[in-house]
């Protein structure tokens, strides 16, 4: 195996995978129950109207897991790092 290889066999890239878990389970939990998925983050959700706040956030990090399911499929590992180092960076901004 050469050191471009990067798939199954590969520690980081199960470790991408649950990432990319978490992150779509997090998005889709946003849309689902998004009083649930705010009071998680240890905000209180003070009016019906918020959850178009929660809404956005959930479909950030749908987007993410879905993107990095596609770089995952597509076995991109220069690419899945810079994308997990500027979504970290970004999430810790918002």
């Amino acid at each position: 195996m050469d050191n471009t290889y990067w798939g199954p066999r590969s520690a980081t890239y199960w470790l991408v995978g649950v990432v990319t878990l978490l992150m779509l389970y997090i998005g889709v939990n946003g849309f689902l129950q998004p009083e649930a998925a705010i009071q998680g983050y240890g905000l209180p959700l003070q009016d019906a109207t918020d959850k178009y706040i929660v809404w956005v956030k959930a479909d950030r990090d749908l987007f993410i897991g879905v993107f990095m399911l596609a770089l995952m499929v597509l076995r991109m590992r220069k690419a899945s790092m810079v994308f997990l180092l500027a979504t970290t960076g970004l999430s810790g901004v918002i």
